[in-house]
Parts: C-alpha cells; structure tokens; sequence
C-alpha cells in the first residue's frame, strides 16, 4: 500500500476485461508535467491511477483520479479499437480510493452501491392502494386509456430512457421538452429568438402542470418558468456546447457535485416532460405505487434507524454461502465490528449511505479482509464478497462505504457514467 512516489490514487472497475496491459502516464496539459500513471493488467477488468501529487481526503482524490482515467480512456479509444468505459461508480461494483491525511495516515476507503428492491420498498404504500381499488366498484374504475398518436417527442424521451451515460440522456431528454413545447407554441413563424421562444412557450404551458407548485419553491424568484429557464442556462447549454471557455460539461462523470445536480435536472425535465405529454399529446401514462422523497427518508429512516452496523471479514465464501438469515458469521470466520455511522454527506435524493472505520494496526484486526456484512438491529440485512482481497499492509484506517438506493420505477434516474 504505501508507496512514497503516489501517496493518493483509486482502482475502477471497467466494462469488460483489458485485451493488453496499459501503462500510460498523464501530463498536465499547461505544464507538460507528469500528474498521474495509470496502470492496467491484460485479461483483468480494472485500471489503478496512482496519482503523483498528494490529496486532502476522499473527494479530492477520487476526482482528480477520475478526471486521469476517463481522459486516458479517451485517447486510447482514439488510437485503438477498443471503446472502454467505466461500470457503474454507484452501482454494484465497488471502486477503491486511497490518500494520505495529516490526521489519519494512510486512508483506504472501499464503497460498494446497491439498489433497494422496488417491491421490498413499496410493498406497504401497494398494499393501501390495493385495499382502496378493491372498495372501488368496477364500474367506477376509469379504462385504462388508448395510445396516442405518434410525436417525434417520444422518440427523445425513448433515447433518454435508454442511455447510460448522463450527459447523453440529458440531451435527448431536453431535446423531447423542446419538442412538444413547439408542438404547443410553434417556434416558426413566431419571429423570436430561442431564448425568448423558450420563455414565451414555458409561460403558456407550465402553469398548468402538475410539477408547477414544486418548481416554483425551488426557484429563487418563486417562478416555476424562472426554475426551468435556470436549467437551459445552467445545465442545457454546457452540455450542448463544446467551445473552448464555455464552460462546457464534458461526457461520463468526472465531478460528483455536478454528476448529481445533472440527475436531478434530468429528473425534473422528465416530469415536466411528462406533464406536457399528458395535457397536449393525450399521453396519459399510469403507473403502480412510487415513492416520493418523503416517502423514502420515513421507510429507510425506520428501516436503518440508529442499528446498522458494518463488518469486515476473512472469508472468501459467496455471499449465499457466507451469510444466512439468521446468523452474521455462520462458518466462524475472523470478522471485525468497524465503527459505523450514517453518511449523509454522501447520499443524494434516494440514497441511504452507511460508512465504517477501523485500524487495521489494532489487535485482532483481521487482514486480508475479502467481504463485507451488513447488519441491522443484530440481524443480517446484506453483505459482498470483493471482487480481489484488501491487503492492509501498510494502511492506517480502513474505510468501508456501503449505499442503498431506490430507482422510480417509472423513471430513469440515475446513470452508470
């Protein structure tokens, strides 16, 4: 683990296995000066970027790290045939960030990211809407209604759909808002220019959504039109724009802060979206139970309440075979209890994060460690095998980050890139 030369750096997991080894080393683009090495092994699905300048904690590391990869990722896709990308940083697979602190020593965090089963999560909210159906008599239960007529709209929100990487869906999710706001208020012909257009056509059609109410308290001004036209100027034309010195927003994540606001702007054109389809396409989509933002923090507020706790372990077994139902350490492995608590500087609008620490120096520390466990009030809830060993040699703490999150069923909301 210590290596004097790159004191901070990550391990990312790719899409597919490596068909040759990498080492490439990155220069800064102003001063031609050596800034990280990235290292690949052929027929292993992961790079290291080992960073050649120290970093001040977690967040610092993990962008600079990730900046380095994804602009490697870029010229080799250029100069080979291969088209590499990144798995999902807050999906399945975990990703490994290191770095040095004053305070700490050598840090190691580990964060794995799973998703709540939607059913599992909304089964309370189903069973009340079934109860309140099943009073209803038949023949006041209104037909499901007929698809309507085809709008080239559709075609964007199906891309937008479709799309892993944020950026891209983005796009077409603003492009399917554009086109059934010209369906309603025809651009050609109007005599304005797109941003008067835009407002003009915002100012004839969002007041009549259902999504008005909730824009309107987001926006600084009180204006649900103010709250949209913000996210043309913030959001839509640095994703759409490439020139040098606009601040444009380059594809497949790099920022955190800026992935996350990114989201949940996509999030609120896709309700809008929906809203105007509804009212001018007769694109009435009904779905089953979702959960609102509230919703989600009081069931995981109660699921999670102030009992979880987070275990490191030397067992190498599966998951099904190293936990059961009833016991945290069925085959008598070496585990150790770290000290957890909730992260919610780490967690976005359906996300529940847990973090645990340990010094791997203590007595009875546990080393290599090759999983995980979960536990709440005493009781297994979920654990992982990693996908290779932690070796502890040399580490001062050792972080592990394990984060649940719920995706809309009628909704894409989140991305892998």
């Amino acid at each position: 683990m210590r290596d004097d030369d790159h004191r901070a750096g990550a391990v990312f997991w790719l899409s597919e296995p490596l068909t040759q080894p990498w080492d490439v080393n990155l220069q800064d683009d102003a001063t031609g000066r050596r800034v990280a090495q990235i290292v690949g092994f052929q027929g292993r699905p992961h790079l290291v970027v080992r960073l050649c300048d120290s970093a001040s904690g977690y967040a610092a590391a993990r962008r600079a790290s990730l900046r380095a990869v994804q602009r490697v990722l870029d010229v080799l896709s250029v100069v080979s045939p291969s088209h590499l990308q990144l798995r999902a940083l807050r999906g399945e697979q975990e990703h490994l960030v290191w770095w040095e602190s004053k305070e700490l020593g050598h840090v190691l965090r580990c964060t794995v990211h799973g998703y709540l089963d939607h059913e599992m999560v909304t089964a309370p909210l189903q069973r009340m809407a079934e109860q309140v159906r099943a009073a209803i008599p038949p023949e006041l239960i209104a037909p499901a209604p007929k698809p309507p007529d085809w709008h080239p709209s559709f075609r964007y929100f199906r891309a937008a759909q479709c799309s892993d990487d944020l950026a891209n869906a983005f796009r077409n999710m603003y492009l399917a808002l554009e086109s059934v706001l010209d369906a309603v208020v025809p651009k050609a012909g109007s005599g304005l220019d797109e941003r008067h257009w835009l407002k003009a056509a915002l100012e004839a059609t969002v007041p009549s959504c259902q999504v008005a109410e909730r824009f309107a308290t987001r926006s600084a001004s009180g204006s649900a039109v103010d709250f949209v036209i913000s996210i043309y100027q913030d959001k839509r034309l640095p994703t759409f724009h490439s020139k040098a010195g606009a601040g444009s927003r380059l594809p497949f994540v790099e920022d955190d802060e800026r992935h996350g606001e990114l989201e949940q702007a996509f999030t609120d054109l896709s309700d809008l979206y929906l809203d105007l389809a509804r009212i001018h396409l007769g694109a009435d989509r009904r779905v089953g139970t979702i959960l609102a933002r509230g919703g989600w923090d009081l069931l995981t507020s109660n699921l999670f309440l102030g009992a979880t706790d987070l275990y490191v372990t030397t067992d190498d077994a599966p998951i099904e075979d190293r936990v059961d139902d009833t016991e945290l350490n069925p085959r008598n492995a070496a585990v150790h209890l770290m000290r957890t608590r909730n992260a919610t500087r780490l967690e976005g609008p359906f996300d529940r994060v847990f973090i645990g620490k340990s010094r791997p120096g203590d007595a009875g520390h546990p080393t290599p460690v090759h999983g995980w466990t979960v536990s709440v009030r005493g009781e297994p809830f979920s654990g992982g095998t990693f996908e290779a060993p932690l070796h502890l040699d040399g580490v001062d703490q050792l972080q592990l980050v394990v984060g649940y999150s719920y995706q809309r069923p009628d909704l894409r909301a989140t991305f892998k890139s």
